[in-house]
């Protein structure tokens, strides 16, 4: 009796270490953070302070002082940064990751309309910090005559700079 204990113990032990963000891969960081954003119903700023695990803290912190953020203030966020849009999304589909060196990139592709053609919207940028995969910042994609761009660069400079158009 006890050697069977023994074993069902270990094999527990055994699947909560392999489902630690610790073993979680750039690929299901993306879908996970993805699935609760579908679920959040566009509430942005509870479902930013809910991502907390999965966002670089400093990213975490510069999301949670914008979001709440209005035209008074001066810098505010007039997009959602997590589809690259101003309306809601009818689809979001992360892609495979591409690793590197430095990181890995996941493409997220956007679909505004049911039926519709999912576009890639953005690039998710991961970073092991501490041995864990944490989303370090959104690139977006040149379009509509702007140039590429990235989130955290957008968050520090209109933080600091709220009267000053970018």
């Amino acid at each position: 009796m006890h050697k069977r204990g023994f074993c069902t113990l270990v094999a527990v032990i055994c699947l909560l270490t392999l489902s630690s963000p610790a073993f979680a891969s750039p690929d299901s960081v993306a879908r996970a953070f993805y699935v609760s954003y579908q679920k959040s119903a566009n509430r942005l700023e509870a479902f930013t302070r809910s991502q907390r695990s999965r966002l670089e803290p400093h990213l975490y912190r510069l999301l949670v002082r914008a979001l709440p953020r209005q035209p008074s203030d001066g810098f505010y966020l007039d997009f959602d940064p997590f589809i690259n849009g101003q309306m809601n999304a009818a689809t979001v589909h992360p892609g495979k990751a591409i690793r590197s060196r430095d990181g890995a990139l996941v493409p997220i592709y956007v679909s505004f309309h049911l039926p519709g053609h999912p576009q890639l919207a953005l690039h998710l940028k991961l970073q092991r910090v501490h041995g864990v995969w944490l989303i370090t910042n959104f690139l977006y994609p040149a379009s509509h005559g702007l140039a590429r761009w990235d989130l955290r660069s957008y968050l520090e400079y209109g933080m600091a700079h709220p009267h000053q158009r970018q």
